[in-house]
């Protein structure tokens, strides 16, 4: 078996609302009101895949 790292990817679907590429000044106005965004649904599912993976000594690379 190889020691080749897992690759694994994650990333937030993100899609225009009202007009073409609107997502990227909501994305930054939406931080500045409501703060840090929390961690939840698929996003926490990865997050305790990546924990699991570290207590086995599993080698994963994200979004690599």
């Amino acid at each position: 078996m190889s020691n080749a790292p897992l690759k694994l990817f994650y990333a937030e679907p993100e899609f225009d609302r009202w007009f073409p590429f609107d997502r990227y000044p909501r994305r930054a106005i939406r931080r500045l009101v409501r703060g840090a965004p929390q961690i939840g649904g698929v996003q926490r599912w990865f997050v305790n895949l990546c924990l699991g993976l570290d207590e086995l000594g599993v080698a994963y690379d994200v979004n690599d």
